[in-house]
């Protein structure tokens, strides 16, 4: 039966009074005696002369010193390391992770030639083993197309180019269960380029591509459509306030989508709930296979890409502000980059990694702080890759892969516990 606790606290004051007591009888024989009598010494040690065991006081040392401190665990700083090699070569591909946590390739650049060729071919990562595995081909070879995972789990790769760079107006989804390929549907146009974003509703939408303009040697479109998984149909919607190629699609914390650059510096947003389109604030730079990514607060950090009449690219960074529809620079990054990754890391920071200009290639990579709005330098891959997929993982981890140059390797970023 358990004790109540009014019935422990009344214990515990009679104890103390009565240790009271026992501390002042001690004393005050003490004072009155100039021996000890030698009866005394019969009394156990730790006895009061009542025969009632007091406790024994703890060392000067015990009571008095102050709590041990715990060191703090050391810093595991970031790191690359191998992650294998892929069943074949891929670049300007797609890397899509799966609700199982594996991460799919599919398609892309095989560079057996010296323009390169298109590729049907798809393989998956497995993290926990560290494996690679050949599956199922796509029904048609692509690359620079789209992938998007759907909410049943499946993957919907859609457009791309085949080997002459023509625009392609196929799509297939992919099912990781049984690792096969079906077609589904037609894109209304042909799209390379283009952007695919998914929607709180389910459904998917396909902005920009499409064949390449002329005028500017940009492949770019103002044209715009949905995919709906339910019965794997696309139907075409309003377009948009520019003709894009090249550009980002970011969906909002709100659940319209941020559409941004692709040839020049203007940005508009896509509200599903009325299929409209509606110009924003202009970014301060004229962007073109630039990054975008949406951070913890709302806000969206747009990254490098170029002008496209330089065939440099750009530094510079930027954040939108969604509510007021502004931009505002932030700091530049240490390198200039151009379809470059951007990985949000657990935390908060951003890691961008890839290719600096078209004419400078450099092997770097560099962590934006959201909080600071500061840039630092991490540990940098192991090789120089052009059209590179970077991939956040289940674990934390990133996985780096793909080169034009047909290096089959992989690596894995791990952000150590520094960040």
């Amino acid at each position: 039966m358990s004790t109540s606790p009014v019935r422990s606290a009344a214990s515990v004051v009679f104890g103390l009074t009565l240790l009271s007591v026992f501390v002042l009888v001690g004393c005050s024989s003490q004072a009155s005696s100039t021996a000890a009598p030698a009866s005394a010494s019969s009394t156990a040690q730790g006895a009061s002369p009542s025969g009632v065991a007091s406790p024994t006081p703890l060392p000067m040392s015990a009571t008095l010193a102050p709590s041990a401190t715990p060191s703090p665990a050391p810093v595991a700083a970031a790191t690359w390391r191998p992650a294998g090699k892929m069943v074949s070569p891929h670049s300007h591909h797609t890397a899509t992770l799966l609700p199982d946590g594996r991460v799919l390739v599919a398609g892309g650049l095989i560079n057996d030639r010296l323009d390169g060729r298109a590729s049907a071919l798809a393989e998956l990562y497995d993290p926990d083993r560290g494996t690679w595995s050949a599956t199922g081909q796509m029904r048609g070879a692509r690359w620079g197309q789209t992938a998007t995972l759907l909410a049943n789990g499946k993957v919907l790769v859609a457009g791309g180019f085949d080997d002459a760079r023509r625009p392609l107006d196929t799509a297939e989804l992919y099912d990781p269960d049984n690792g096969r390929w079906a077609s589904t549907g037609r894109l209304t146009t042909g799209r390379g380029g283009h952007a695919a974003t998914p929607l709180a509703s389910g459904k998917v939408l396909v902005t920009g591509g499409g064949e390449e303009d002329t005028t500017t040697d940009l492949v770019r479109s103002a044209s715009a459509e949905v995919y709906d998984p339910a019965d794997g149909t696309w139907a075409k919607i309003r377009q948009m306030v520019e003709a894009r190629g090249g550009h980002t699609a970011t969906p909002l914390s709100d659940g319209t989508v941020l559409v941004a650059g692709g040839g020049s510096a203007a940005a508009e947003r896509y509200d599903p709930g009325t299929g409209r389109w509606t110009a924003t604030g202009n970014m301060t730079e004229s962007r073109w296979g630039h990054s975008a990514t949406l951070l913890p607060d709302g806000t969206v950090l747009v990254t490098g890409g170029c002008a496209c009449s330089d065939p440099g690219a750009w530094k510079t960074a930027e954040l939108y502000q969604p509510d007021s529809g502004t931009w505002i620079v932030t700091e530049p990054m240490s390198k200039e980059r151009i379809f470059h990754s951007a990985v949000p890391l657990t935390g908060g920071p951003v890691l961008v990694v890839g290719q600096g200009g078209r004419e400078n290639p450099h092997v770097s990579a560099e962590l934006y702080g959201p909080d600071r709005g500061q840039w630092d330098t991490t540990a940098k891959p192991a090789h120089t890759r052009e059209g590179a997929t970077a991939t956040m993982l289940s674990n934390g981890m990133v996985l780096l892969v793909g080169d034009y140059d047909g290096d089959r390797s992989a690596e894995l970023y791990d952000p150590g516990s520094g960040m």
